[in-house]
């Protein structure tokens, strides 16, 4: 189906679910729910149209992403209830507008890209949005600079550039290896960082050195004494 009729289909669809919901108003004299029109929404006009690829199957890499949502797509671990897909507007808003101005097709394929842009955040960031204000007031609202949202590739190229480089012979450790320091102290790998190591002597509280400081205090396999 070409894309100008499936844009036609998809839209009239929306249109009739929202015209549903409007003459059960009109007869009941309630507000209706509203959660059949935004899963409609969704998965008949949104999701197919994200730009492709989509990390996770979701969220669109050329979305604007935070800097925390970006370094948690990054980072390689899981972003099960990590990450939330958040309309730069309040999705009721949109919804709204289908049920109430009532638009024809051409208003629909027209306008509802617009209206439903949107940004990729963590669940702890869109718990502080706002429904009310303007996209940038809401996210401000939240401690976010909307202006300093990036595509995800942006945000890699970003990272990648502040990384700093992990030594030849620091390049294999992880999570749980052991070396001695030029002292003789054992200390283990308690978590790996962009820019060194979280270690451990002993009982103490981890310490963080950079790859420089560790290249500088040694990193040996074996105990000075073992030779």
């Amino acid at each position: 189906m070409e894309d100008l009729r499936r844009d036609e289909v998809d839209a009239q669809l929306v249109l009739d679910v929202a015209a549903s919901l409007r003459r059960w108003r009109d007869r009941t004299g309630k507000e209706p729910a509203t959660k059949v029109l935004r899963e409609t929404v969704w998965f008949f006009w949104q999701h197919p149209r994200l730009d492709r690829p989509l990390v996770a199957s979701k969220y669109p890499r050329g979305a604007l992403w935070s800097e925390e949502a970006a370094s948690a797509a990054l980072s390689g671990s899981s972003l099960k209830d990590k990450l939330v897909i958040e309309h730069l507007e309040p999705m009721n808003r949109a919804l709204r507008w289908l049920i109430d101005d009532e638009p024809i097709v051409q208003l629909v394929i027209d306008q509802l890209p617009d209206r439903l842009a949107c940004a990729v955040v963590t669940k702890e960031q869109s718990l502080g949005l706002p429904d009310a204000g303007s996209p940038e007031e809401r996210y401000a609202s939240a401690g976010l600079d909307l202006a300093a949202f990036r595509s995800l590739d942006d945000w890699r190229g970003a990272m990648e550039r502040q990384r700093v480089p992990r030594p030849a012979e620091l390049a294999a450790l992880t999570v749980g290896d052991t070396r001695w320091d030029m002292m003789g102290r054992e200390w283990t790998v308690v978590d790996v960082l962009d820019d060194g190591l979280a270690v451990q002597y002993d009982e103490d509280e981890p310490r963080v050195f950079t790859w420089h400081a560790l290249t500088t205090i040694g990193a040996r396999e074996k105990p000075p004494s073992a030779g």
